[in-house]
């Protein structure tokens, strides 16, 4: 009888540590398989190639409006506008597609400040979409290949067919509430990265003098300075069409700039 209760309370006690570091492996297992996205869209005329650009003097001084904005022209012979964003895509399977928010390809949809330049004679276009793996230090060119026309997700497809990407596969068991939730995700974009690179890193890159949202990003991949946030929650609540749970949600930290 003893040597039953021994071994019922050995069997509790691993079963406890198995839940204690559930997260830790849960993380460590999938942390390579959430990218980091940038992305960066402009303003192209409808009935040709000409992009929308800012209208500067011939000091080369931008013109501005009396709100203190740059005038924006097809004519304009200026920087071409360009809108920077950030956001998140798991990699999903052996093929490389990428979960991700249908914003994420299609960035102007919830920007209000977009909407405002889109006309019968110009449309917006991404001018670049890139993604960054944990453990990886070159960048992987994606594009849009399906998005949801009900929900906020969308699926990208790489376009670079010699980088592998192995994903992690979408579970066949449905949770069930009580469940723990664990959400990974660039919440803040280049900031929570480049606050973990430590000092070193931020004075090497302080004195490259190479500071613009493309170049950070590639210096942080190469330093192997790209990984997932993580929070845990619980699942509550769990419907055919949804899990509602309390763990914070990384979402898509847009940078917009001209």
């Amino acid at each position: 009888m003893m040597d039953v209760r021994v071994s019922s309370n050995l069997t509790r006690v691993e079963e406890l540590e198995l839940r204690a570091t559930a997260s830790s492996r849960v993380i460590a297992a999938s942390s390579a398989s959430v990218a980091f996205i940038q992305g960066a869209y402009g303003f192209r005329e409808r009935s040709g190639d000409r992009m929308l650009r800012q209208l500067v003097r011939s000091d080369g001084v931008p013109w501005l409006t009396p709100r203190g904005l740059p005038v924006l022209s097809l004519e304009g012979d200026g920087p071409v506008v360009e809108l920077q964003y950030t956001g998140t895509g798991f990699v999903v399977g052996d093929e490389g597609f990428l979960i991700t928010n249908r914003h994420i390809p299609l960035p102007w949809e919830q920007n209000s400040s977009s909407a405002m330049l889109v006309s019968e004679d110009v449309e917006p276009v991404i001018m670049k979409l890139v993604a960054y793996l944990p453990g990886y230090s070159n960048a992987v060119p994606v594009s849009l290949r399906l998005a949801s026309e009900n929900a906020d997700i969308a699926i990208l497809e790489r376009g670079d067919a010699l980088t592998t990407m192995h994903g992690r596969h979408l579970a066949e068991i449905t949770p069930t509430s009580g469940d723990e939730v664990i959400v990974m995700g660039y919440p803040t974009g280049l900031r929570s990265m480049l606050a973990q690179s430590g000092p070193d890193f931020i004075k090497q890159l302080q004195e490259s003098a190479n500071t613009d949202f493309w170049s950070v990003a590639a210096k942080l991949a190469e330093g192997g300075h790209v990984a997932p946030l993580a929070s845990r929650g619980i699942g509550g609540h769990v419907t055919p069409n949804a899990i509602v749970y309390d763990a914070e949600t990384p979402m898509a930290a847009a940078e917009d700039r001209y």
